[in-house]
């Protein structure tokens, strides 16, 4: 038994089975195109063997022979009718070829059929001689010619060999005197009144259409098989307009020649041999097959083995997913096979008539059949292996898909089950499960009661119900909503929930964050305040001490002293200055911060930053830099404080001047647009900007961070203080190595 499980002798077998399978197929090929060239035809031998097109042309002219003039002649061959319609249809009849010049009729000729057409006594025959007398009348059809087919009134067995339906012929009249046939691909129209002077087009059957003055010529259009359709230029007529001469006046008798006959039977025998030794062959197919499918089925029981483990492993193509091998392994194979089982012999047959039936196109069928056989097997070896080894529903995508659902929604059931605080999510799922029971119970109801107007009672109820309950959710989540859109405002004022609510415990929760947030900006307040008083505290401390320093220092530079005493004098004077003005920076700090002491007016812009400048201008000197000055506008009032806006306007200035580079020049500039003004100034910075906007604007930060100026990274920090503390904007930006500040603010009247 180990013997039997090892992997080479499966991959044996496999060749084995595909031997025996290559045999079945070709044996079967064989057969199959061995049959088809001894039947081609079969099914009309004389007409494949003695011309089909012969067959169709006969019945054509046949057809009109008897509709067109054997209807519309008397015994004399003379036409029946109003003048009108003898030349008419005498001119058709010559132009379908059935009469002659001189209006005779042209019996129609054919090398192996003998026919007869009667009617009440008048005949038409291709058979003078009577031969027909000696064929077997076995063979022979006999049928009615009507308007639109040649019907077989009895039914000979050997006559269908020869004789097929023809349904490609129709002629019809109605009461506009138009007499319209149709044969064979052409159309030939017969009036009955004077069509001379008529405006005529020529259709697509190649018929002659007059159209009357007042549109009462139909024009024929298409036609098929079981509509007869009449129509107008512009006016279609209905089908209560036509007439259909169906008249079975003119019986047809036809009967193949004598030689044709024999030749016939004798195919008939060489048929018979043919079947016999299909059967023989195919059944030996069938054998061949066999023996194939048991070494299939031993693979397949075997497939996916591994010796080591001694276990059913899943292989490459096993991870594949299935739905491919079950549309290339059993649906594309059923549905090849069913297409082909059908014509498979006409094909066989249209291969042989043209001498295909060789050795190299059955090999092609052989291998064509084989390679779908193999392709089935292995499909059914991987699905099979799959169920082994358990991993049908992971293997195949629509199952996959269904389990990772099943397992998404079971999960998403056990989370909200857990968590019994989302009371949304519990609600909702009960809520959702109540609706459907109801609406079933309501379904039921209705069935049971067979009242469709319980069953919309009920469901109407069902759904008013569900909205109601969904509508108070969604009012509780508006409120929560508007809770949660007044802590991003500001108010933190806490919000009430009934216990019922399914909001209640988020609100419970946003309470407390927006209690937590309220203490937190409450002690940064307070943190704050306490910052800014002890700042004012130690500024207000240090200027008495400071007072009498810098006093001193006064009385030391009036005395007579050395040359070094006289030194170190000087750089007290400058210490003392420089701890001057960084207090009182502090000190000014200190008080915008707080936004006390601003007393707003109005004031000119205009008037302010050209009294700064000027104020400066010993300043700006001493610093070597060049002020270029734009002012945009005469006037521009603003609201603010004038002195608090001098400081300002001083500090960006003295900015600049202080951290621009040496020989560059300082950039200032006032516009008024769209009801603002913007007082900019803009400098070219000694040493790299590594800092944000919003950095070099907090307190004691300055942008040289070596400290080598004297700057105290106070005066930015005070700027904006004043500027906010007056109701305007203040900004700064880094482009490069360019530094610009921004004071803005609404232009009044």
């Amino acid at each position: 038994m180990n013997f039997l499980k090892r992997k080479i002798t499966r991959n044996i077998a496999a060749g084995i089975m595909t031997l025996f399978a290559l045999c079945s197929a070709f044996i079967a090929a064989d057969a199959v195109f061995t049959y088809s060239e001894t039947e081609t035809g079969r099914a009309g031998s004389l007409i494949y063997s003695k011309g089909h097109a012969e067959v169709s042309e006969l019945q054509a002219r046949l057809w009109l022979a008897a509709n067109m003039y054997m209807q519309n002649t008397d015994g004399d061959g003379i036409i029946q009718g109003n003048e009108y319609f003898r030349n008419s249809l005498s001119s058709e009849l010559k132009r379908a070829g059935v009469t002659d010049i001189n209006g005779r009729m042209i019996v129609p000729e054919t090398d192996n059929f003998w026919y007869t057409l009667n009617q009440s006594g008048r005949k038409v025959t291709n058979d003078s001689a009577n031969l027909a007398a000696e064929s077997d009348r076995d063979y022979m059809f006999r049928g009615r010619v009507s308007a639109d087919c040649i019907e077989q009134t009895d039914y000979p067995d050997k006559s269908g060999y020869y004789v097929p339906e023809m349904h490609d012929c129709r002629c019809y009249t109605n009461t506009n005197g138009m007499y319209y046939y149709y044969c064979d691909g052409r159309g030939y129209a017969v009036y009955d009144y004077d069509v001379s002077g008529l405006d005529y087009y020529e259709d697509e059957l190649g018929a002659r259409i007059y159209l009357n003055s007042d549109g009462t010529t139909p024009v024929p259009d298409l036609f098929n098989e079981t509509e007869y359709m009449s129509f107008d230029a512009e006016d279609p007529l209905s089908g209560a307009d036509m007439n259909i001469r169906n008249k079975y006046n003119v019986e047809l008798n036809l009967i193949p020649h004598s030689e044709n006959i024999a030749a016939f039977e004798e195919y008939l025998v060489k048929c018979d041999g043919a079947e016999k030794e299909f059967v023989r062959q195919f059944a030996a197919a069938l054998g061949f097959l066999g023996l194939s499918g048991i070494f299939a089925i031993y693979i397949m029981a075997l497939g996916g083995y591994n010796e080591e483990t001694g276990k059913f492993e899943m292989r490459a193509r096993d991870s594949v997913y299935g739905e491919l091998f079950l549309v290339t392994g059993f649906i594309m194979p059923l549905i090849f096979c069913a297409a082909c089982s059908e014509s498979l012999l006409d094909a066989a047959a249209e291969i042989t008539r043209y001498n295909l039936g060789n050795f190299p196109v059955k090999a092609a069928a052989a291998f064509g059949a084989v390679t779908v056989y193999l392709i089935m097997i292995m499909s059914l070896d991987t699905l099979l292996n799959r169920i082994k080894c358990h991993k049908v529903t992971d293997t195949f995508f629509g199952t996959s898909m269904v389990k990772r659902a099943y397992h998404a929604v079971g999960n998403g059931f056990s989370s909200v089950w857990r968590n019994r605080d989302d009371a949304l999510s519990v609600r909702f799922l009960m809520r959702f499960g109540q609706a459907v029971l109801a609406g079933v119970a309501a379904l039921i109801i209705g069935i049971i009661t067979d009242n469709p107007v319980i069953f919309i009672i009920l469901a109407l109820a069902v759904v008013i119900f569900y909205l109601y309950e969904n509508l108070k959710d969604f009012r509780a989540i508006k409120e929560l909503s508007s809770q949660i859109t007044g802590m991003s405002q500001g108010d933190y004022t806490p919000r009430l929930a009934g216990q019922n609510s399914v909001t209640y415990e988020m609100t419970n929760k946003l309470n407390s964050i927006s209690d937590g947030i309220q203490n937190a900006v409450e002690e940064q307040i307070r943190a704050e305040r306490t910052k800014i008083e002890l700042v004012t505290n130690v500024s207000h401390d240090l200027k008495t001490p400071l007072t009498s320093i810098v006093s001193y220092v006064d009385l030391l530079s009036k005395e007579e002293l050395s040359p070094e005493a006289r030194d170190y004098v000087t750089v007290l004077e400058q210490k003392t200055d420089r701890l001057k003005t960084i207090v009182s920076d502090v000190f000014d700090l200190a008080k915008a911060t707080a936004n006390t002491d601003v007393n707003l007016e109005k004031i000119d812009a205009v008037v302010l930053v050209n009294q700064v400048i000027a104020d400066m201008e010993d300043r700006i000197t001493k610093s070597e830099r060049e002020v270029k000055t734009e002012i945009n506008a005469e006037t521009a009032f603003i609201e603010a404080e004038g002195k608090k806006m001098y400081r300002v306007l001083q500090n960006i200035i003295d900015n600049a001047l202080k951290y621009s580079m040496a020989g560059t020049r300082i950039f200032t500039r006032l516009d008024v647009n769209n009801g603002a003004v913007r007082f900019t100034v803009k400098n070219t910075a000694s040493y790299e900007m590594n800092f944000t906007p919003d950095e070099i604007t907090e307190r004691f930060v300055r942008g040289d961070k070596s400290r080598t100026t004297e700057g105290s990274g106070l005066g930015l920090s005070i700027a904006r203080s004043f500027t906010e503390a007056c109701g305007g904007k203040f900004s700064v930006s880094v482009d490069g190595d360019v530094f610009a500040a921004e004071v803005e603010f609404n232009a009044i009247s």
